[in-house]
Formats: structure tokens, sequence, C-alpha cells
């Protein structure tokens, strides 16, 4: 990929990202809420086996920011817009709302996590003049990213900022 203005991006994305714990916060959240309810029944986050792909695809994507964005909230996070309606209702059906209550939050800071990759990988496909589609498609084969497999949560990844055209792809 052409590395037009890609150091500049890199550096303002680098600046925001190590300047301002509203950057973190979301993230925050997201592991502090799980860990808290699991605490109240005895357990801590870690204590089950979980999968790691998204770190996985974190520590794949170390030489490319553009990859690091496509990929790790616009693939990885991406999926977490998907499952956490199904689990919600799991729990829901459970009459477990605490847990509904944590994964409506966890919905909520997802789309905002995916929306800030969807907006510095589209700034830096401008920048570098590529069309955000195509690069997607050759960085998810590249650095082998999972297939994307339905269901789809569709209003979430439209609120976190997928285009008509990306919506489209994912054939439904």
């Amino acid at each position: 990929f052409p590395s037009h203005d890609r150091t500049a991006a890199s550096s303002k994305f680098n600046s925001l990202a190590n300047n301002s714990i509203l950057f973190f916060k979301p993230f925050i959240t997201s592991l502090d809420l799980p860990e808290n309810y699991m605490q109240s029944y005895g357990y801590h986050y870690g204590d089950f086996e979980a999968h790691n792909s998204l770190w996985e695809m974190v520590e794949r994507t170390t030489d490319s920011i553009l990859a690091r964005m496509a990929l790790v909230p616009r693939t990885m996070e991406a999926r977490g817009l998907d499952a956490v309606p199904m689990i919600r209702e799991r729990f829901k059906q459970i009459k477990e709302n605490g847990a509904v209550q944590i994964l409506d939050i966890i919905l909520r800071d997802e789309i905002g996590h995916v929306a800030i990759g969807n907006h510095w990988f589209n700034y830096l496909c401008k920048q570098s003049n590529l069309s955000p589609i195509v690069a997607y498609q050759e960085l998810a084969t590249t650095y082998r990213a999972p297939k994307l497999k339905g269901p789809f949560n569709i209003e979430a990844r439209k609120l976190a900022g997928f285009s008509e055209e990306e919506i489209e792809l994912l054939g439904v």
C-alpha cells in the first residue's frame, strides 16, 4: 500500500491514543463491568476459557496501522456487534437482568470502538488514495482475517460507520 501521509496519520492516531484518557475509558469500562459482575458470583474475568483471536490479530498487524484499523476493530470487534444481541437474549430468557444491562453497555461501547476503527481506516485509505473496499479485502487476505459469517447486527454496524456498500457485501 502507498505510504503517502501514512506517517502523519499514524502520528495523529498515536497522539490521540497516548494522550487522552477519554480514548481508553470505553475499553476500561468494557472490562470492569464483566469482572465486577463475575466477582458477585465468585469468579474472575479469565477464570473461563475464551478465544484469543482478537489479540492474535493485534499481533499479526503490528507492522501496519492500516491493517490494524481494518482488521482489529472492523473485523474482530465488529463480531461483538453481531454476537452481543444473541448472548443478551439468552440472559434475558433466564432473567439474568444484571448481565443484560452489562451487555447493553458493552454493545454501546463496542459500537464506539468499531466507529473509531472505521474513522481511522477510512482516513488512512483516503490519505493513501485507496478504495476502502478493495483495501479491506486485500488486507483480510494478507493477514488471514476470519471470514465474516452472519447473523449480522446491521443496525449496530451502520451506527459504527459501515457504508451501505460494506453492508451489502455481507450478503444480507
